[in-house]
């Protein structure tokens, strides 16, 4: 599939980060979304706390539905990481502690692409940068670095 637009190259894009033993990849995969919406419509990228999710949305540590934790962003502002600190540890949410001057919220929604629909992908992909979810297989779990294509990563 020809991509539309390569948003790391566009900038809109940070470096990756480490989940550590915390199962937060769906926090990540979160705050990574909105850092890149943030960064279209702004021209600054920003670094936005995947612990606030973990500690904001009720899931913790655990496996948790991405669109859930973009729903968290309709209602409650991002606090930037540097002013809420990534610890891959479960802690009480500090939300109401924090200045939240420079943080953003999905204040217009965002949208739900069915999977495997490519073409809804692909449009998607033309306006900002995607939170993907996939299931965790065994070919996932021994990924170590490159563009992973195993044709058996599940759903």
């Amino acid at each position: 599939m020809d991509l539309p637009v390569s948003w790391i190259g566009a900038g809109a894009v940070n470096l990756i980060k480490n989940q550590g033993s915390c199962n937060s990849c769906w926090a990540f995969s979160a705050a990574g979304a909105l850092e890149g919406a943030w960064q279209i419509k702004t021209g600054t990228l920003l670094s936005f706390s995947e612990q606030q999710l973990v500690d904001c949305t009720g899931a913790g540590c655990n496996p948790y539905f991405t669109y859930k934790a973009l729903a968290y962003y309709t209602t409650y502002l991002a606090i930037l990481e540097e002013d809420y600190e990534y610890t891959a540890t479960e802690g009480t949410c500090a939300y109401t502690e924090l200045d939240k001057t420079d943080a953003m919220t999905f204040g217009d929604g965002y949208i739900n692409v069915a999977p495997n629909d490519k073409d809804a992908m692909k449009a998607a992909l033309a306006l900002n940068p995607l939170a993907i979810a996939i299931y965790v297989s065994q070919g996932v779990l021994a990924y170590q670095s490159g563009v992973y294509d195993d044709a058996e990563c599940g759903t």
